[in-house]
C-alpha cells in the first residue's frame, strides 16, 4: 500500500473513533432512563422499618471535657432529642463557682525591720512553716501585703484577708474580689 492511500485510511479511521466517542457523549447527556410520556408506573409501597431490637447505653464520659467535668443526661436515653438545628449541642454548666477553702493558710505573726522597711510573715500552709515576703508565692497562695495582725492573699484569683499574728491564728475570712 503506498503512502497516500495509508494515509486516508488513517484518516477515516480516526474521523469513525472519534464519532462513535461524540454519540456515546450526546446518547448519555440525552437520555433521562426514566419512563416514556404516556406510561404509568405502578408504585410500590413504601415499607416501614421495624423498630430496633437494642439500646445503646452512652453512659462513658465525653472525650473532649476536662476530666473534672461532670455532666448529667438532660434527657432519656430512649427518648429522641428534637431541636431546630442538630449541630449546635446545649451544655448547662453551674453558673456560680464552689466556694473556695482557704482554712490550710495560718497566718502566725509578722517580722518587721523598721530601717530597710522590710516585713515578713510566719505561716503555715498545710502544716509547713514558712517566712515569706509580700508579693511572694508558696503554693500557688500569693502573698499580697503583711499587716501586724492581718495577712492578704490571693488563691485562685480570689483575695482573702486571714487575720490572726498572735498567740493563737483564727481562721480565715474571705472577702472574694
Amino acid at each position: 500500500m503506498n503512502q497516500k492511500a495509508l494515509r486516508y485510511v488513517l484518516i477515516a479511521a480516526v474521523v469513525l473513533v472519534w464519532g462513535a466517542i461524540i454519540y456515546r457523549i450526546f446518547a448519555a447527556l440525552g437520555s433521562d432512563d426514566g419512563p416514556e410520556p404516556g406510561t404509568a408506573v405502578a408504585s410500590k409501597p413504601l415499607k416501614q422499618a421495624a423498630r430496633d431490637s437494642f439500646s445503646l447505653l452512652a453512659n462513658y464520659s465525653d472525650p473532649f471535657l476536662p476530666a473534672d467535668a461532670v455532666m448529667e443526661p438532660d434527657v432519656a436515653v430512649d427518648s429522641p432529642v428534637v431541636t431546630s438545628n442538630p449541630a449546635v449541642v446545649s451544655t448547662s454548666l453551674p453558673a456560680t463557682e464552689p466556694p473556695v477553702d482557704i482554712s490550710f493558710v495560718r497566718y502566725q505573726g509578722m517580722i518587721a525591720n523598721p530601717e530597710k522597711k522590710l516585713r515578713m510573715a510566719m505561716i503555715s500552709i498545710n502544716g509547713s512553716e514558712h517566712l515569706v515576703k509580700e508579693n511572694e508565692v508558696i503554693q500557688d497562695v500569693l502573698i499580697r501585703k503583711i499587716t501586724a495582725n492581718k495577712l492578704t492573699v490571693t488563691y485562685r484569683k480570689k483575695t482573702f484577708h486571714i487575720s490572726g499574728g498572735g498567740n493563737a491564728p483564727s481562721p480565715a475570712t474571705a472577702q472574694g474580689q
